[in-house]
């Protein structure tokens, strides 16, 4: 459960320093994950909104309340590059997905519609 809870946030913090290619070739990913295993995925959007939270955390100098503790270096290098709106655009995102798919929309077009909505994360 931990080694799937670290590879889950490894793949999004890679997602988020990603291009536009890639976060569509996620979105293609996770709605297949979503058609073989419906709760593999949604748990995969509960990791999407700890991960932000840490992000907001680290913004708003809380970094005590960190949950991935494991990855405080990269969730702080992307704390730097996103502003406040992008963690809340991004968080709003996921869980727009997330209800979307709890009322059985399309998964690629819930998950496609969720790359596109995510702010682009400069270096």
């Amino acid at each position: 459960l931990l080694d799937a809870r670290r590879q889950s946030a490894t793949r999004i913090i890679d997602f988020l320093k990603s291009d536009l290619p890639k976060r569509l070739d996620y979105a293609l990913e996770m709605s297949r994950e979503f058609r073989n295993d419906r709760n593999l995925a949604l748990e995969e959007l509960e990791r999407w909104l700890e991960l932000l939270r840490d992000i907001a955390m680290i913004q708003n100098e809380m970094t005590d309340r960190v949950m991935f503790e494991d990855r405080l270096a990269e969730l702080s290098a992307l704390a730097r590059n996103m502003s406040l709106e992008d963690v809340a655009v991004a968080a709003s995102a996921a869980q727009q997905t997330r209800s979307a798919l709890m009322v059985n929309a399309l998964p690629q077009l819930a998950w496609d519609a969720m790359m596109l909505r995510m702010p682009t994360i400069k270096p």
